[in-house]
């Protein structure tokens, strides 16, 4: 697992989309506004490294 995905609709709070795995270390977390017709979505993912040599 490299990242978790949530996502929100309007006011409401963040769900999980999908399997959620759990990082060894540090997180980035990056979030997406989306408006589709009157809705607005938050989307947010969790990001960490897999581990290996960079």
């Amino acid at each position: 697992k490299e990242a978790n995905c949530w996502l929100a609709q309007n006011a409401m709070p963040a769900t999980p989309y999908g399997e959620v795995g759990t990082p060894n270390g540090a997180t980035i977390s990056v979030h997406q506004l989306v408006v589709v017709d009157a809705d607005v979505w938050t989307i947010s993912l969790d990001v960490w490294s897999r581990g290996g040599a960079s």
